[in-house]
């Protein structure tokens, strides 16, 4: 039996909503920020010849985080969504959103970083450990994030 699960890091950033969602939209810039890419720079990747907006994807492939590959699905000014596919033993699915929201004090937008979907058997079990792993490199993806913006 499935369980659904959610994992959400969030950051206030110095930055304008327009320059964050330009960045969040470009997936030839993803390496510059996204956390597991450092985790392994040895990952090797490749991407769609359009790199920005709705239909570009990004496929990667790693000994120590996996194989996977996200696609923007759609974009507004204040979300992002991407579906991800992870091949591990069996294809997974994810949905990843990006929100881009008014930050707590003038200049500053607050982006949170949300992933959702199901997981079964021993997943549900090893949940705890994963949940904590995921936020700690969502929590380094959006401290990138905010380097490149601010």
């Amino acid at each position: 039996m499935a369980s659904k699960y959610s994992v959400i890091a969030t950051r206030e950033i110095k930055s304008t909503a327009g320059k964050v969602h330009d960045l969040l939209v470009n997936l030839g810039r993803t390496e510059e920020w996204n956390p597991y890419v450092e985790m392994d720079p040895a990952l090797r990747s490749e991407m769609s010849d359009q790199k920005i907006g709705v239909g570009a994807w990004y496929r990667y492939e790693s000994s120590r985080v996996g194989k996977g590959r996200l696609e923007i699905v759609s974009e507004t000014p204040s979300v992002v969504t991407l579906k991800i596919e992870f091949f591990n033993k069996k294809t997974e699915l994810a949905t990843t959103r990006y929100m881009i929201s008014p930050g707590s004090k003038p200049g500053t937008v607050t982006v949170t970083w949300e992933m959702t979907g199901e997981h079964q058997g021993l997943q549900r079990l090893m949940w705890p450990i994963m949940n904590g792993v995921l936020t700690k490199a969502f929590n380094r993806g959006l401290e990138k994030l905010a380097a490149l913006v601010e």
